[in-house]
């Protein structure tokens, strides 16, 4: 993640006010001296003021009882236990050492460290992966049974690894967890099993001993995982949801206490300067005569990189903000994957996963409306003046939307505490803080904006040469209002599903649907109280004799249950783990078939993919590389002994496991590898030098486990392939050189054999890289670019989405007869009804075409996910992944990467502004009209038209300037775009101002003006002065960003050579 630390100064804010705070919150944590009252340094710790109880620090037991409770220490405990196990059929039992038990070590160590999580479903989802290995373990021996019927073997062999690792490259690039493990058991199989003879020693021995072997090691695995720190998918959810909840609460107070501060007692200059730029705004705004120099200065310093001081973090730098949060949102429905496949021993751990994914996607949008309030931070200085807003409208509407704020804030704190209690299956009382405030909190605002409203008309009246237009201060107010209403209900639908999830995940799924049933009237009645109300009647001999029989056979009707309720239950599991492999294949063959005519559908087509698509470019040199490093492995292992002897499946072992599709992700994951595998192999080889050691098979046995346990620690973080590599190291050389007879021990061939075969393969995997190589920054700043042009499309779509909505209105006011006037307004609203609560139609419905698609109706913040926040997600956890501390020079992540990641969470938080404007719901009066597109948006909709093309048009050169390949034509084409849209948006703002005094001359002379200016409602005016606020605000932020990339060093660098290489292919 991004931290406010490492935020630019141009998307943070001046570097002077942190500093002032930080060195004032410095001064405030000293004592004071009691004479002089000054605060002063002093090494001692302050007295305890009297009545104040000190703070709290934790102890030592509390430190050990924490560290008992975390995810390391359960992981290095998981991983002991399990390779002790193991370890008991390899050492205790006398068992020589083969390749059956080192892939049964190696399952054990790849399911721990590979897991989603610690839970136990995430034990059963690792397990599944083993399917995969399978098909490479029987794919491996059909390949050398099939050559042995040559008169060629070796030859016919070669021919075959070429072709198997064809489709190994392209099961890699389509995913890469199920290339990974196909293709390391595929590579041990195959230079192993080519020395097996006769055949049936092959597939005997070799074949189904490994795969005895990983499935014995596995179920190993499952029963330590449940049987020792058990822990369930529920536990987990809960915990991470409270802290989500709780971080964004905190967020939600620094966000109001700086948006609406108390009023200071003097005004700073940096303030005054701020109200001079905003005077001028609102003066122009009315038609009053301000210098132009002043108004172009306020307009190039909303869109200036230089002077821009955009605050992205609340006051409390401790305080994580909402595009921090994001990517834990993406963690938490990775772990509501593993939840169908908990065991049914796990009782009342056991949760449902199709109750669970709204919650989620209601704390996703919760989160998001959060996001909307951090879009009005725009500088150190607060743009809501209490002052300012009294003179405008008579009151002063801060202190309601405090109030507002304050209770969300509190229900956050309600809604963590009952979420960790569910986390320890306790019941506690709903939290109802929101829900209960709703209507009153409702009410309030609705008053407080008539009352603004009607002072602003009443304004408007007295001053009739003042345009229809509202200040910034009241614009301010009026998307505050809409965001508050609209993080309230989210709320409240959040508060309901907290309670929903505390009162029915406590019990098991199977029992809760059987208690529902049983607990529903009809069956209650028709059931219990109808043979409870019966009279016993007199039964002859046969029925007697009958109801004796079934009384005998009732007994095996518990046993029948229980059958029929785990059947239920592990179904799914033995299922999933069963056709795992079969479907994951199938899959993967249905998505390169469609990808196929997609690539190379066309010669266009086919030449873009073989020059620019770099996964293509990734599968080719996996495939060609791999194939003739195992190729001369196995034609020298068949001519020569002693690469026969020493093993060489380690070479491709380290080639296949480092080779990656961004080379700085080679490059860190090959140096943790050969690092970590020097220390395991020094290790080993130590170990095996001590004659009492290398003869003791407990000896061996405590040194393998306890090795286990420490490296189990990093399972759980960056390091888990480093971990994983580290062990399995240690474990094959101790056991390679391990035999029941004493005397077997180290020497310096196996230690040299292991040392030079790990960094050969490290070595060649390097060298592979850096032919056409691929780096993170490249990646990421491709799919920022596909983020800021999906954007720029989504602001778009939702104003003219808007606008059809305005024309829809219009044509229904047309088509309104006074015969139908009743049907009309029931159809009305019916319609404002969906529109306002959503229509409640059932999944398996298609939409039909019509008025419901139509307008606003038809936008949806799922689009919004999918083409910008999920990709930043995305991107912030990539960077998250490959950070390591140790990353210097050309691996260090360019500040490209940064800058563009914090300005495209920016436009995101505008994006969802329009979104908001757009969907915002009739609250003062309860309608919308289509005055607003008679009055303002008619007259301007050919020049808004225009503005959204150039919005789309620089969001395309954007993605054109981010990609890899990007010419310095592209920087051209960007820079013109950007003028265009600079020049539309002054010819828009002045269309506006045309409109506006036109529309003031028709209400004064004509009728028709004065008809129209009766019937709008102050809900139109809201929402359409919403949308072109925030389409203006989002154009600012766009060009801000715009001209941030185009003075980027990085992105400027890379343009020319990347220009000569295209030429180049051209040739």
């Amino acid at each position: 993640m991004v931290s406010a630390a490492d935020q630019p100064s141009v998307y943070r804010g001046s570097d002077q006010q942190d500093d002032v705070e930080a060195q004032s919150s410095k001064a405030k944590s000293l004592p004071l001296t009691q004479e002089t009252g000054v605060r002063k340094r002093s090494s001692q710790k302050p007295r305890p003021v009297m009545g104040q109880r000190p703070m709290w620090q934790p102890g030592v037991w509390e430190k050990i009882c924490t560290y008992f409770k975390s995810d390391m220490f359960q992981c290095a405990a998981q991983s002991a236990l399990a390779m002790l196990i193991v370890s008991i059929f390899i050492f205790v039992q006398q068992l020589r050492f083969n390749i059956n038990n080192l892939a049964g070590i190696f399952v054990v160590i790849s399911m721990i460290l590979t897991s989603l999580n610690l839970s136990a479903g995430g034990r059963v989802l690792g397990a599944a992966l083993l399917g995969v290995t399978a098909w490479g373990i029987l794919l491996a021996g059909a390949m050398i049974t099939v050559a042995r019927q040559t008169n060629a073997y070796t030859a016919w062999l070669a021919v075959f690894t070429v072709v198997a690792f064809f489709l190994l490259a392209v099961i890699r690039v389509m995913n890469m967890i199920v290339g990974f493990f196909l293709g390391i058991l595929l590579a041990i199989v195959l230079l192993l099993g080519q020395f097996e003879w006769p055949a049936y020693l092959l597939w005997h021995s070799l074949i189904w001993g490994v795969i005895r072997g990983i499935w014995l090691s596995a179920f190993i695995t499952i029963a330590v995982g449940f049987l020792f720190f058990a822990r369930s998918v529920r536990e987990d959810i809960c915990n991470q949801v409270a802290d989500h909840i709780e971080y964004a609460g905190h967020a939600l107070s620094g966000i109001a206490a700086h948006l609406m501060p108390p009023q200071p007692a003097y005004d700073p200059p940096s303030m005054r300067r701020t109200r001079t730029n905003l005077h001028a705004f609102t003066d122009d705004c009315h038609g009053l005569s301000v210098h132009q120099k002043d108004l172009e200065d306020h307009r190039e310093s909303r869109v200036d990189p230089d002077v821009d001081h955009t605050l992205r973090h609340t006051r409390d730098p401790g305080v994580k903000t909402i595009a921090q949060l994001r990517p834990a949102v993406v963690k938490t429905k990775a772990l509501l994957m593993t939840a169908p496949f908990e065991p049914i021993w796990f009782g009342t751990c056991r949760i449902e996963s199709s109750s669970w994914a709204p919650f989620i996607y209601d704390l996703e949008v919760f989160s998001t409306r959060i996001a909307l309030l951090e879009s009005l931070l725009e500088g150190h200085e607060p743009l809501l003046h209490e002052a300012f807003l009294t003179e405008s409208f008579g009151i002063n509407p801060l202190p309601c939307f405090r109030k507002l704020l304050a209770v969300i804030a509190t229900s956050n704190a309600a809604m963590s505490k009952m979420l960790r209690a569910a986390a320890r299956n306790k019941q506690v009382t709903p939290c109802t803080v929101a829900a209960d405030s709703r209507d009153v909190l409702r009410h309030e605002v609705r008053e407080v904006l008539q009352q603004c409203y009607a002072a602003w008309r009443k304004h408007l009246d007295k001053n009739k040469q003042e345009l229809l237009v509202m200040p910034v201060q009241n614009r301010i107010i009026m998307v505050l209002r809409v965001q508050s209403l609209r993080l309230l209900e989210a709320c409240v639908k959040l508060e309901e599903g907290v309670a929903k999830m505390n009162t029915l995940d406590t019990q098991h799924p199977v029992l809760s649907s059987e208690h529902s049933k049983a607990a529903a009237g009809g069956s209650f009645l028709s059931g219990n109280n109808s043979r409870s109300q019966q009279l016993p009647k007199v039964l002859d001999a046969d029925a007697v004799a009958g109801k004796q029989q079934s009384s005998q056979s009732s007994g095996s009707k518990p046993l029948i249950a229980a059958w029929k309720r785990c059947k239920l239950e592990l179904e799914p599991v033995i299922m999933f783990c069963a056709v795992f492999a079969g479907k994951a294949l199938i899959d993967i063959a249905k998505q390169s078939w469609q990808a196929l005519p997609r690539c190379f559908g066309t010669r266009r087509k086919a030449l873009d993919t073989l020059r620019q698509n770099r996964y293509f470019h990734f599968g080719f040199k996996f495939w060609f590389h791999v194939s003739w490093v195992f190729v001369v492995l196995i034609v020298t292992a068949a001519h020569y002994n002693f690469v026969r002897v020493n093993r060489t499946f380690f070479v491709g072992v380290a080639l296949i496991t480092t080779l990656q599709e961004r080379a700085d992700a080679a490059l860190t994951r090959g140096v943790l590898r050969l690092t970590m595998s020097l220390i395991a192999a020094t290790l080993g080889f130590v170990v095996m030098l001590k004659p009492r050691v290398a003869d003791n098979t407990y000896a061996l046995t405590t040194i393998v486990c306890t090795w286990a346990f420490l490296i189990g620690h990093f399972g759980t973080g960056a390091y888990k392939y480093a971990a994983f590599l580290a062990t399995f190291i240690l474990n094959a050389l101790v056991f390679n050189q391990w035999k029941p007879s004493p005397g077997s021990h180290g020497t310096w061939q196996y230690y040299a054999a292991r040392i030079s075969e790990y960094s050969i393969g490290i070595a060649i995997a390097w060298i592979v890289e850096f032919v056409s190589p691929w780096f993170l920054a490249a990646d990421v700043l491709e799919q920022l670019g596909r983020a800021a042009k999906g954007s720029a499309d989504m602001v778009a779509d939702c104003t003219e989405a808007y606008i059809e909505e305005l024309q829809m209105l219009g044509i229904d006011g047309k088509k309104r007869s006074p015969e139908k006037k009743e049907g009309s307004a029931g159809r009305s609203l019916k319609a404002m009804m969906s529109r306002r609560f959503g229509s409640k139609k059932r999944a398996t419905e298609t939409a039909k075409p019509g008025r419901d698609n139509t307008g606003v109706d038809k936008l949806n913040m799922h689009n919004i996910s999918k083409k910008v926040a999920d990709p930043l997600s995305a991107v912030q956890l990539q960077i998250a992944k490959e950070t390591v501390p140790w990353k210097h020079g050309p691996l260090t992540m360019p500040s490209a990467v940064k800058s563009s990641l914090q300005g495209l969470q920016v436009l995101l938080e505008r994006v969802v502004l329009v979104y908001a404007m757009a969907k915002q719901e009739p609250f003062v009066e309860g309608k919308f009209t289509c005055v607003p597109y008679t009055v303002l948006y008619k007259p301007i909709e050919a020049e808004l038209a225009k503005q959204l093309t150039n919005l789309r048009n620089t969001g395309a050169m954007l993605e054109a300037v981010m990609r890899g390949n990007s010419v310095p034509a592209d920087f051209d084409n960007l820079t013109a775009a950007i003028d265009q849209t600079q020049k539309q948006r002054a010819v828009v703002e002045q269309q506006v101002k045309q409109a506006q005094q036109q529309f003031r001359r028709r209400t004064s002379d004509t009728e028709e003006g004065q008809r129209c200016s009766s019937c709008s409602s102050e809900d139109d005016i809201f929402r359409a002065y919403g949308i072109l606020l925030a389409v203006s605000r989002y154009t600012d932020k766009l060009v801000l960003f715009s001209k941030t990339l185009l003075r980027d060093k990085f992105l400027l660098k890379r343009a020319p050579r990347r220009m000569f290489w295209r030429n180049a292919a051209y040739l």
